[in-house]
């Protein structure tokens, strides 16, 4: 936690979830869900698993689910596989749907031939 009244220049890396209700200056990689209270700003660049915002963040994410609440501003470039801005919430910039990793497309292809196999009648 980032507390209110604190100012952090650098970078960090997690691996566990962030709130900040301070203000934040540099990048931040989090392989958790970082959070930006009411009173709270990151400006820099962002890699997480989920972003929530009450306060403000400038500059460029890259998050799996953003989450705008209705007191949140959001300014700069964004990537996403997610986007949810409350009424009330502001974003300001330019948003690019973020694709699934390599990975995670392999996964989701295996898992589809998996069942299709299952679902196949047993020659015997």
């Amino acid at each position: 936690m980032i507390a209110a009244g604190t100012v952090f220049d650098g970078s960090l890396e997690l691996s566990c979830n962030l709130h900040v209700d301070g203000e934040v200056t540099g990048t931040i990689r989090c392989l958790a869900e970082v959070t930006i209270g009411r009173k709270g700003t990151i400006s820099g660049d962002l890699e997480a698993n989920k972003m929530v915002v009450s306060g403000l963040f400038d500059g460029k994410c890259s998050v799996n689910s953003l989450e705008i609440c209705k007191t949140g501003r959001v300014l700069g470039e964004m990537r996403a596989m997610e986007l949810v801005v409350a009424k009330g919430g502001h974003f300001r910039g330019q948003c690019i749907e973020r694709e699934e990793t390599a990975e995670a497309e392999a996964e989701s292809v295996e898992a589809a031939d998996n069942m299709e196999q299952d679902k196949a009648p047993s020659q015997a």
